[in-house]
């Protein structure tokens, strides 16, 4: 008969039957011993000893044969660990004043060394409506005869849970991130459950990796918007061209494996999100389907948030792309027409109402213009005098000029080879004109005095 051993405790008069069932994880052993004493003190004694020793979990069990060892599993060296036993006293003819029957069976969990002590249960594909994956992955880890743990061996780069979910998202093609990971291990520190949730990759974090170590989660909205309305000018001489204004907004979660520190967040947004949002917004939006867009841009504004505590960056860009470095972006031209008639009225001194005399000397016309011109790189040239076509002369009676200079793009220069600054000159020219209509004197023939 075999000689058990649970938690130091040989069990007593071994009879009956036993049995032993092994599954890749489990292994369970039963059977029926017998507690006799030479008086029911001494039973109740034995019991209590017998009790307290069988009913503690996590503890080791070892089955000898002939003297020799057939099983030994120990919870400290993870031969064989969280042991539940169950421990049943029997109602048979052996239950008598100094004799009690029981029978005791123990589960004990085994490492699963099969596939690098672990247990991959299953994983799933998921698609949205563009067909975007996120497969999620199932898995248990026990701890193994290294001795390692549970956790250590879920951690394992060769056969861990990340280093197996690798090996499958490489059969299914793309490109995917870790976007979410839980851990579960009980307090024994033997099994290790987990659950990892890997998101594909449809556009590049930056502008040469699909997937950049430091980035995860990335949420990226490019917008562009065309002016439709533009100011013309029918007497001053200029052309603008609608100016082309982008929008970029952008959100990711910084890898907390990658950047250790807080403060090296933002140097990922500078460094690497920044100059590839702006890189790929002209391709993207299909700027070169407008002929008023070009192909670097000025920003006009910027702004970005970071929360070192989920360590989370977020922006927003505003850049505006026009056509030539010297473009007019900006102009207005208002014509304000004044018309005298020339009339002049005196009141008649003869008591009456409302009569008058009145003559005409001919009317006069003048008008005001008005100029704003906003122009990149250089000041605006003046407009060009004033004409509507009119049969006369448009003779300028007085002008003023005012002109400032701005510097756009100032702050983020240099951070991307499409970006760069731009002096912004505004021009504004408010100008008064009089027409005339040249007189023409009539030719007079003098004629000869005859001499007497």
């Amino acid at each position: 008969m075999p000689v058990v051993t649970y938690n130091g405790y040989t069990l007593p008069n071994f009879y009956g039957k036993f049995s032993v069932r092994e599954t890749p994880t489990n292994f369970i052993f039963a059977c029926t011993f017998l507690i006799t004493a030479g008086s029911s003190s001494a039973l109740i004694s034995a019991i209590s000893a017998a009790e307290s020793a069988l009913k503690e979990i996590n503890k080791d069990l070892r089955v000898d044969f002939g003297g020799t060892t057939e099983y030994n599993l120990k919870h400290s060296d993870n031969t064989g660990f969280l042991a539940s036993p169950h421990l049943s006293e029997l109602d048979n003819e052996l239950s008598t004043a100094t004799s009690r029957p029981f029978s005791f069976n123990v589960d004990i969990t085994l490492p699963f060394a099969q596939y690098g002590a672990a247990r991959r249960r299953s994983f799933s594909v998921s698609h949205a409506g563009s067909r975007r994956r996120v497969v999620n992955f199932q898995v248990e880890y026990t701890a193994s005869t290294d001795p390692r743990s549970g956790l250590d061996n879920y951690n394992d780069g060769t056969s861990g849970a990340k280093a197996w979910a690798a090996t499958i998202l490489a059969g299914l093609g793309g490109t995917f991130e870790l976007v979410t990971e839980s851990i579960n291990e009980e307090q024994e520190r033997k099994i290790v459950g987990g659950n990892l949730a890997y998101q594909e990759i449809l556009s590049n974090d930056s502008s040469g990796s699909a997937n950049h170590a430091s980035i995860v989660n990335a949420e990226s909205h490019y917008s562009v918007e065309v002016a439709q309305e533009i100011g013309v000018s029918n007497t001053a001489g200029y052309t603008a061209i609608p100016l082309i204004t982008i929008r970029l907004s952008y959100a990711a979660e910084i890898s907390r494996d990658a950047v250790a520190a807080d403060t090296g967040i933002e140097a990922v947004y500078r460094t690497v999100v920044k100059p590839w949002i702006i890189q790929h917004a002209f391709s993207l939006l299909g700027l070169n389907s407008y002929r008023q867009a070009g192909s670097t841009y000025i920003i006009q504004s910027e702004t970005y948030t970071i929360n070192p505590n989920s360590y989370r960056v977020s922006g927003n860009i505003v850049l505006s792309a026009p056509k030539t470095n010297d473009s007019i972006i900006h102009l207005s031209e208002i014509l304000i027409y004044s018309d005298n008639d020339g009339v002049t009225l005196q009141k008649l001194w003869d008591g009456k109402d409302h009569t008058h005399n009145g003559y005409g000397v001919g009317a006069t016309r003048s008008v005001q213009r008005l100029v704003v011109v906003t122009k990149l790189s250089s000041m605006p040239r003046d407009p060009v005098p004033f004409s509507d076509g009119s049969n006369g002369i448009w003779v300028r009676m007085s002008q003023t000029r005012n002109t400032d200079i701005k510097l756009m793009g100032a702050g983020t220069v240099g951070q991307s080879s499409k970006l760069r600054q731009t002096f912004i000159y505004n021009l504004t020219v408010n100008q008064t004109y009089h027409f005339i209509i040249p007189v023409v004197l009539p030719s007079v023939k003098i004629k000869e005095a005859k001499g007497g």
